[in-house]
């Protein structure tokens, strides 16, 4: 699953956290990423998670639309009835939404 994520957010996760406890990233267009590690949620930063968004990592809508190419493996039109209901089930039951 990192593998499609941004660079730069793959990069902290797989160096600074352990990605068993990772349960949920949220990513919103220049918003500051949010991500659930070890039930609880925090901002995802360069040098790991914080409690305050402060210089924390966010992505443009050019990220947003790539992350959601390779996540939809480049036919995200295949995928508009599921869209429909709100998410996209990835491999492994990860869910996009």
């Amino acid at each position: 699953m990192l593998s499609i994520l941004p660079q730069k957010i793959n990069n902290v996760i797989s160096s600074r956290l352990n990605s068993d406890k990772v349960y949920e990233i949220r990513l919103r267009a220049q918003k500051p990423v949010l991500i659930n590690y070890a039930g609880a949620f925090y901002f995802l930063c360069n040098h790991g998670i914080s409690i305050t968004p402060e210089d924390c990592l966010s992505v443009t809508v050019d990220e947003l639309n790539t992350f959601m190419t390779r996540a939809t493996e480049f036919s995200l039109y295949a995928l508009n009835n599921q869209l429909a209901g709100g998410f996209v089930t990835l491999d492994g039951g990860v869910r996009l939404g």
